[in-house]
């Protein structure tokens, strides 16, 4: 069966490609940036409506089957120093309730950093969720798990009117394997001091490193090619991930970040540098989304 759906929140509209590549149909998506809603027109239709998820009528839109809800994860992320929930979150899980009790969906996901559990906004979503008498589960999955060449923890919540699905899993994809097609064309770079450093005692030939600044609070992993890469976020536009195939050292490009989010090549990626990546970085990986979408098929 094809479902209609919408996306709350849509961003550049990754959860959108991989709902279509399940063959269901959007309906209308609602996104505040205009820079970011033009990308999603461009890519996946007119449905858009570009407004605050508050300001808009989810009664007067037309009914979908399912409905998905990606709230910001700012406030919630480890990434934040000052990180911590905000009334904007709050805003956000109101609008996400209405959305839910205007359309009443037969399917209703929602994801977010894990972090988002412990937010009054998520309790909030979840006595909505159990108000409207659906069954619903949520999950701290990793989406290298399901076909996504990155380790990609978040939390996912499904929400169904009747069984609730199962998403098929599979091996995990080694980050190399997703654009080693790309390799040729990419920049030639150096590491810096500090990642020869770091790199000292590395017998690997082929890798990938964290491109993060020598001053980050986070690890600097390096990841073997058979191995998902770490997580790309959208601060990958104003860092340099490089990586050493063949012997020779290459710069990770937008659309590498695009292929370990898997991204089709067709999705045109904006000439900005740091729109893309802010994109990208802040999207669902789309064969995730397209499992997700076949399971409720199967579910019918």
């Amino acid at each position: 069966m094809i479902y209609a759906y919408s996306d709350h929140v849509s961003g550049g509209g990754l959860v959108d490609v991989g709902m279509i590549q399940a063959d269901h149909t959007p309906t209308w998506a609602v996104e505040f940036n205009q820079s970011i809603a033009d990308v999603y027109r461009r890519n996946v239709g007119d449905h858009i409506i570009v407004a605050d998820v508050a300001d808009v009528d989810y009664a007067a839109l037309p009914s979908v089957d399912w409905l998905h809800a990606s709230p910001s994860c700012i406030n919630a992320s480890h990434a934040k120093v000052d990180n911590g929930e905000a009334g904007s979150d709050i805003h956000s899980a109101h609008a996400v309730v209405r959305a839910l009790r205007a359309q009443r969906p037969r399917f209703f996901t929602l994801e977010n950093v894990w972090e988002y559990r412990n937010f009054q906004a998520f309790r909030l979503i979840l006595n909505a969720v159990a108000d409207m008498g659906y069954m619903y589960d949520f999950n701290h999955v990793n989406m290298a798990n399901y076909g996504v060449p990155q380790n990609r923890w978040r939390l996912f919540l499904v929400a169904s009117r009747g069984l609730l699905p199962t998403i098929p899993k599979s091996k995990p994809v080694g980050w190399l394997a997703a654009i080693e097609d790309l390799a040729p064309g990419l920049k030639e770079s150096t590491f810096p001091a500090w990642q020869i450093a770091k790199l000292a005692g590395n017998k690997k030939r082929e890798f990938v490193i964290n491109g993060a600044n020598a001053s980050s609070k986070f690890s600097f992993p390096i990841v073997a090619p058979g191995a998902p890469i770490f997580t790309i976020t959208s601060n990958f536009g104003k860092i340099a991930t490089r990586m050493q195939i063949g012997g020779k050292i290459r710069m990770a490009s937008p659309r590498c970040y695009a292929r370990w989010q898997t991204m089709p090549d067709s999705y045109a990626l904006p000439s900005d540098k740091k729109l893309a990546c802010t994109i990208i970085g802040n999207g669902v990986p789309c064969e995730f989304v397209r499992r997700v979408g076949v399971s409720f098929n199967e579910a019918t």
